[in-house]
């Protein structure tokens, strides 16, 4: 490198230079040793492998920072004795510094790291590479052990299993060897040089396995060694089968028929080793059964002898019985057989020279009587020796009800193969069983034959059904026929034919016998023979209610029930009418030519029977001026504690007092039930105008605009309104709005003004009235009707027009036809289901039109025609009745007729002519129409 210094100045050199020269020097490094491990064990370390760094400059120091590993795997590899980090290496050309590096490799796999020496040299990032590969060692068996068939009980082995380690280079540490199996109990091991050791490389180690089977099976077992080589948990799998000798016989011996005192014939037992393995050790043959002096063990080749497998030996058998009982014993046959010992069981019956008899059976039979004989054969067995046979006899409790008829065995001999007869009778004297024996002596070891004898003392047995007592339950009483008939069978229960049952004359008895009756009988004074009935029928014809009780009393020849007692009992009911309110019931007061509200009666059974009423009718001195206008009882039936409802109107023509009596046929004991009406005219001081309010629709739970009644004294004296109120069927419905009268004195001519309004609380057709109570002599209590229909929004409504058809005057054998429109004035839907014709005389009236099924809309209508065509000179009353889906709005139109004569009015409870002309008939017209304005409920049964 050069360079040129001026020296500026004023001399005669201003100008003066002086140059300058040189080379630079840098220090210089090397690295000289080896990082390459190669292959080494995991779990050891390689090196130290030594490091040196040279300065090669003759000149220049070399400044070293600190050694670093920057390369993958710096845990693997360590840096130690480093005498070179943070050092200078003076110049020279061979100074030097020096580290160590080791490998200590954890897993079988490929590492390498990186050594970075920083340095102020030209090469001032020298590094040293660094590698090396960690080594498993690789341990093998020498196989799985087999020990095949091994008998149950011995031991197998030892066999011998070698592990080796297959690695040149990396040693194998084994841990302690386990046995994991099924069967570990079975396999043991020996010798075992392995357990906690370590192999060198290429080295090997043993141990040895036994098996002792314990059953006949097979059998498994693993050895687990637990090693750190490439296979961590080698095993070793254990197998073998134990085996056994299985003993089995020919089968077990039975000798049939020896005769006492004789020996039989040997019988042979044949023992197989079915095993095809093991031989079987067989102990000394023992007989452990309950006769083995009675049986005798020859020609034994089994005891204590040695059985190859699938081999044989054999034993014979005698019996020789010492009696004619059977005898038992067994042969033990111990061996090493895992079953053992094996079993067969003796069995041998001796025979005697001695007899065998049939059990005579005796059928039931009929008491005092003798029955059929019944034949005992006495027979010698065919190896038996003759038997020489004593007098026969009955003897045990009950000898003397059998008897020998015919013997042809006592005192005789009976050869082998041979017989004789008995023939023996049974008298039984009570209905008993009775038991005895026939003994037969003999000269038969066993002793004398003992034959059992029974039979049964029997008797006609009476049996009545259905059983006492018998209940005929609730019969009302005085009933116009036989409602309580009962059929009585009377059986013979007797299995002998000559069981026949005697019956004498049967009769009622007890406490209430009039109360019953035998309507039909078969059975009196007749016979029923054995297994056979009769038949009886008896009524509860009860006159009285309450608990009838009686019995029928049935005499016979059945020794248990000579007079047989049949209980029977039934209870009487009756139904009984009672009306509310009391009768006689007051109209009081009522304006002349006007009609009084209806009033409501309530007929209820209060008797213990269904109550069947008729028609319903007035009758008496004024039954005109009343009328029938609702009737749900006439030709019903009410249960017990049942009730219907009908209505009664009056209406006066004159200022008299009338009555008039409501006739209501029945079944009730003290029919026909009649009940007083009373009421009376009166030409009014104090009179209402209007007579009545009708409020039309009005929507449920809200209020009309109020109408007005003025009272007006119509009189010559004063009178003074006591009190204005809300009466009748629905006063809740209604609300007095302004009441100027209760409490006035009203002077002739003189008036007062009560205002009131409907306001419905639920939808249907509401009536109430205002009654105003004065001290006005002729009518203190002066009613004015109110009327209204409490409608849901968007519900139906039914609106009928006329309410009332009056077909007057029409010629018999004529017909007249009126027609009834039904018109929807609610919002809803209206549908109609039925319309027929009902009440009193629904007969002349028919109905036809096209309502039946309609379906109408708001506004919307249908029409019915209704044809009156009378056959009879006389009034008619009926009903047409619509069943729509506004239950809570009864529909109908009263229907009045006449033909030829005069119409009295629409007595809807009668008919007839009384008085009154056509002026009273258009006052019912009217009463009809008020009513069926005010759409009163027509029936009502509770």
């Amino acid at each position: 490198m050069t360079d040129t210094v001026l020296v500026p100045n004023d001399s005669s050199t201003p100008n003066l230079t002086v140059a300058l020269s040189g080379t630079g020097d840098a220090s210089a490094i090397s690295v000289a040793g080896s990082g390459t491990f190669g292959t080494v064990p995991v779990g050891t370390t390689a090196g130290p492998n030594l490091v040196t760094v040279t300065n090669t400059s003759t000149t220049a120091d070399l400044q070293i920072g600190n050694l670093q590993q920057i390369g993958a795997d710096p845990e693997v590899f360590s840096i130690q004795n480093d005498t070179c980090s943070n050092q200078v290496i003076p110049a020279g050309g061979s100074n030097t510094c020096t580290f160590e590096v080791t490998f200590s490799p954890a897993d079988a796999v490929p590492y390498s790291d990186t050594v970075l020496i920083p340095n102020d040299s030209a090469n001032p990032n020298a590094t040293l590479a660094l590698s090396g590969t960690g080594e498993l060692g690789t341990l093998t068996d020498s196989g799985d052990v087999d020990f095949l068939n091994v008998p149950v009980g011995t031991t197998d082995g030892p066999v011998t299993v070698t592990l080796t380690n297959g690695s040149a280079t990396a040693e194998v540490m084994i841990g302690n060897l386990q046995q994991i199996g099924t069967n570990t109990a079975n396999f043991t091991l020996l010798n075992d040089t392995c357990s906690n050791q370590t192999v060198a490389p290429l080295g090997t180690c043993t141990f040895d396995v036994t098996f002792t089977p314990d059953a006949v099976a097979a059998f498994s077992d693993t050895v687990l060694i637990p090693n750190d080589s490439s296979t961590p948990n080698l095993t070793v799998d254990l197998d073998g089968a134990g085996v056994a000798p299985a003993l089995s016989s020919s089968g077990n011996l039975t000798f049939t028929d020896v005769p006492v005192g004789t020996t039989s014939a040997p019988q042979t037992v044949t023992i197989t080793n079915t095993s095809t393995d093991a031989a079987v050790s067989i102990g000394e043959l023992i007989r452990v059964g309950a006769d083995t002096a009675n049986f005798n063990i020859l020609n034994d080749t089994c005891s204590n002898q040695s059985v190859a497998a699938l081999g044989t030996c054999t034993f014979d058998v005698t019996c020789t019985p010492n009696s004619t009982a059977t005898f038992n014993d067994t042969v033990q046959i111990p061996s090493d057989d895992p079953a053992s010992p094996l079993l067969v069981t003796l069995t041998c019956n001796g025979l005697d020279s001695g007899l065998s008899a049939n059990t005579p059976i005796f059928p039931d039979t009929l008491i005092q009587t003798s029955g059929t004989s019944q034949i005992v054969t006495v027979s010698n067995g065919a190896a038996a020796a003759p038997a020489l046979i004593g007098t026969v006899s009955i003897t045990g409790t009950d000898a003397d009800n059998f008897h020998i008829v015919e013997d042809n065995c006592s005192n005789t001999t009976v050869a082998a193969s041979g017989s004789c007869t008995i023939s023996i009778a049974f008298d039984p004297d009570l209905v008993q069983a009775y038991s005895a024996n026939l003994s037969i002596p003999s000269n038969a070891q066993s002793g004398p034959l003992n034959i059992p004898l029974a039979g049964n003392g029997v008797a006609p047995t009476l049996v009545v059904s259905p059983a006492s007592p018998f209940d005929y339950g609730d019969v009302p009483i005085n009933a116009p026929s036989l409602a309580g008939v009962q059929t009585f069978t009377l059986d013979n229960t007797s299995v002998d034919p000559s069981g026949n049952l005697n019956i004498g004359t049967i009769s009622l008895v007890g406490s209430n016998p009039d109360q019953f009756a035998i309507v039909e009988d078969n059975c009196s004074n007749t016979l029923v023979s054995f297994g056979s009935n009769c038949t009886m029928e008896v009524a509860f014809l009860p006159t009285a209610t309450g608990l009838q009780q009686a019995a029928l009393s049935i005499p016979s020849n059945d020794p248990a029930n000579p007079v047989l007692v049949h209980d029977i009992e039934g209870t009487g009911i009756a139904s009984a009418v009672s009306v509310t309110p009391a009768s006689p019931f007051d109209f009081l007061t009522v304006p002349v030519d006007t009609a009084s509200a209806p009033q409501t009666f309530t007929i209820e059974n209060t008797g213990t029977a269904p109550l069947s009423l008729g028609q319903l009718a007035l009758v008496g001195t004024d039954p005109f001026n009343f009328a029938i206008t609702a009737d749900a009882c006439s030709n019903t039936i009410l249960a017990p504690a049942a009730t219907c409802d009908y209505d009664v109107t009056f209406f006066p023509e004159n200022d008299v007092s009338y009555t008039a009596t409501v006739t209501i046929p029945s079944n009730d004991p003290a029919s026909p039930f009649s009940y007083t009406v009373t009421g009376t005219g009166i030409i009014p001081g104090l009179a209402a105008n209007p007579t009545a309010l009708a409020f039309g629709n009005q929507d449920v739970a809200t209020s009309s605009a109020p109408q007005s009644v003025t009272l007006t004294n119509a009189g010559a004296a004063d009178v003074t309104v006591a009190n204005v109120s809300l009466v009748g069927t629905n006063p809740d419905d209604f609300e007095i709005v302004q009441d100027a009268c209760s409490g006035q004195t009203l002077i002739p001519a003189g008036t007062c003004q009560v205002r009131g309004v409907f306001s419905p609380e639920s939808a249907g057709a509401k009536n109430a009235a205002l009654l105003v109570l004065s001290d006005d002599a002729d009518n203190p209590f002066l009613s004015v009707a109110l009327t209204g229909t409490g409608i849901v929004p968007g519900a139906p409504l039914v609106s009928l027009a006329p309410t009332v058809l009056d077909f007057d005057n029409v010629e018999p054998n004529t017909t007249t036809i009126q027609n009834v429109t039904l018109t929807n004035t609610g919002t809803g839907t209206l549908t109609v289901s039925a319309v027929a014709v009902g009440g009193s005389n629904p007969q002349p009236f028919s109905n036809s039109g096209d309502c039946v099924g309609a379906s109408l809309g708001a506004g919307q209508s249908c029409t019915e025609a209704v044809t009156f065509a009378p056959g009879t000179e006389e009034n008619f009353n009926a009903v047409l009745n619509f069943t729509t889906n506004v239950p809570q709005q009864p529909s109908f139109v009263v229907l009045i007729g006449s033909s030829a004569v005069d119409n009295s009015g629409c007595a809807l409870g009668g008919s007839g002519t009384q008085g009154g002309g056509k002026a009273l008939g258009y006052g019912f017209l009217l009463l009809c129409l008020t009513l069926a304005g005010l759409h009163r409920r027509w029936a009502r049964v509770r």
